[in-house]
């Protein structure tokens, strides 16, 4: 048996679509990426030194070239030419790789969505050979509009080619050929450029990074932040997580393998790690001042796809149920970002902690946010942070809702709770969002039963009881005397 490695330094290149094939010998690139194409447009060399060919497929009737002339966020001006074409065909189009050679690759995708502006509109699959790389991929849910974006998957090859070992799954493949298919899911397929790197992913050049404001960052308002059973990241807004410090239960990284929606893709990752346990389990968050705080749980269900197969329940100190039997799949479906947010006030120089309908004692200055086992399987967590400070100032990921059943939480979603408001209460701040998340179908329905009489009511009933007793023949000869 062989193992797939993407090697492509010196070796003639088979590219196939529906209408045809083109052959080329494809040039030395260096001595580290071995193939780059830019899709749709033609040769260029980027900021990085790295050489893209012209795209190789032919233009027809069967595919669709787009070249955009406006700006491009988030590349550097030298690139942005890399991401103003792309290709895109209600057919798809397959690249195909001959005499792959073994060793650690990384294939490195480069989009830019150039004609949808909203999340969900196009979906379509990526295929390495037999391995799934996305099955509904979204651009515009990852990057927005006009805005570069890259992703980036590491494969080895082995054992003279045959098998290819990607996110710890391992297929069997040609001898001699690799294909990257781009597939029609809801829409067409439409990639800007892509190129593969014989090394890891580490040495993969990357975009310039996203510039968070620091006065508009939630950031400075962290108290505590985990990305559970996962190393330590920063999100997109800014706000940095640590690894996770527990050891009680399993750390697992199953959503590694999956595509995860509802998310960007700076904060997939989040949702990808998680921790869970047996029993019930929890962490010690941190309180040193008297105020309001903001719980985020972040959760994805990367098991299970029905409802009623994992539900557990969220409470703090041990005493205030914050949420009881949640779902995750029947919240937000599989393999998709949900959050579930908690308030509480620390009053009383940190010694009080109150939810709005109780109040209990905060000993060493900690909180202990519990995930409890409940009715099916076991408790998880993804990932949490904690805020303290104005809401007008927090600010939530903007494209987090995917899936309509998933929850974005931004501040025009929630009243300004952080605000002076006098005597108004946590648990008044409940109510009233459970009152505002109520869905009122109109006024009153009319009682039929108001105005009737006795008989109005009762002579059906009446009727039905005496022709059982007497046979329908002889009351309807009783009705025809009357």
């Amino acid at each position: 048996m062989r193992t797939l490695t993407l090697f492509l330094s010196s070796l003639s290149l088979k590219i196939k679509i529906s209408s045809g094939e083109a052959k080329f010998q494809p040039q030395k690139i260096g001595s580290q990426v071995v193939y780059a194409v830019n899709v749709g447009g033609g040769g260029h060399t980027d900021i990085n030194g790295i050489n893209y060919i012209r795209d190789p497929l032919p233009n027809n009737e069967l595919s669709e070239i787009i070249n955009w002339k406006d700006d491009i966020h988030g590349v550097d001006l030298q690139d942005r030419n890399l991401y103003r074409t792309a290709r895109s065909s209600v057919f798809g189009y397959t690249y195909n790789f001959p005499e792959i050679r073994d060793g650690s690759y990384v294939l490195v995708l480069q989009f830019c969505e150039l004609s949808d502006f909203q999340i969900g509109r196009r979906a379509f699959s990526i295929r390495l050979d037999e391995y799934m790389i996305f099955p509904r991929y979204d651009i515009y849910s990852r990057a927005g509009f006009a805005t570069a974006h890259q992703e980036v998957i590491p494969f080895t090859v082995s054992d003279s080619t045959k098998i290819l070992e990607i996110n710890r799954e391992v297929f069997d493949i040609d001898e001699k050929t690799l294909s990257l298919r781009f597939l029609s899911v809801r829409t067409p397929p439409l990639i800007s450029a892509f190129y593969i790197l014989n090394g890891t992913v580490e040495e993969i050049p990357k975009l310039p990074a996203r510039k968070i404001n620091p006065e508009n960052s939630p950031g400075k308002y962290l108290v505590y932040a985990v990305n559970a059973g996962g190393k330590s990241h920063t999100d997109a807004n800014g706000i940095h997580y640590q690894e996770d410090p527990l050891v009680v239960g399993f750390a697992s990284d199953q959503g590694l393998r999956m595509d995860i929606q509802g998310t960007s893709v700076v904060d997939a990752y989040l949702y990808q790690t998680e921790r869970y346990a047996y029993h019930s389990f929890g962490y010690d968050i941190p309180v040193t001042e008297d105020g309001t705080y903001l719980v985020v749980l972040k959760f994805s269900e990367v098991s299970f796809h029905t409802t009623a197969t994992k539900v557990f329940n969220i409470r703090l100190n041990g005493k205030h149920m914050m949420q009881e039997n949640l779902d995750i799949f029947e919240k937000a479906g599989f393999a998709t970002a949900h959050d579930v947010m908690i308030v509480f006030k620390v009053s009383n120089s940190v010694t009080v902690l109150s939810t709005g309908y109780d109040n209990s004692g905060i000993k060493d200055g900690k909180v202990f946010l519990e995930f409890q086992k409940g009715l099916s399987d076991n408790p998880k967590i993804n990932a949490f942070f904690v805020l303290r400070g104005k809401m007008e100032n927090i600010r939530m990921l903007q494209s987090s809702t995917v899936n309509s059943k998933s929850k974005t939480f931004d501040e025009n979603f929630f009243p300004d709770i952080f605000n002076n408001q006098g005597d108004k209460s946590i648990k008044s701040y409940h109510e009233d969002l459970w009152n505002s998340r109520r869905k009122v179908s109109g006024p009153v329905s009319p009682d039929p039963w108001k105005n009737a009489s006795f008989w109005t009511i009762f002579f059906p009933l009446f009727f039905a009881v005496l022709a059982s007793a007497m046979g329908s023949n002889k009351i309807l000869y009783i009705l025809g005397k009357v």
